[in-house]
């Protein structure tokens, strides 16, 4: 296990009520740190969006966000491939089947 991923793992808990900032940065560091860093660290965070763990992927949008705003072009290049935007696609899919569906049964 690299220690981007490692390090996901322990920022993304599903028992943390609230998002890891410690941990986040560690991680942007890490990828910002060496280049193919932030092929693993997107990958990871691929995988934990595709948890199914509401609080998992809560924790993992904080983590990409921070990424997004700090860690460059090398990993937006990453970020911008069909199989992660199918990923997010799939997530937001989801959570908004699900919502709605909540929607409808307090009616």
């Amino acid at each position: 296990m690299t220690n981007v991923k490692s390090l996901l793992a322990v920022a993304t808990d599903p028992s943390l009520k609230e998002p890891d900032l410690a941990t986040t940065f560690d991680i942007v560091e890490e990828i910002q740190r060496k280049k193919g860093n932030a092929k693993d660290a997107v990958a990871a965070i691929r995988r934990n969006l595709l948890t199914g763990e509401s609080t998992t992927q809560c924790h993992t949008i904080e983590v990409l966000d921070a990424c997004m705003k700090n860690c460059g072009e090398d990993f937006y290049a990453e970020v911008f491939t069909k199989s992660f935007m199918d990923a997010l696609k799939t997530v937001v899919t989801v959570s908004l089947v699900l919502s709605n569906s909540s929607y409808f049964v307090t009616l």
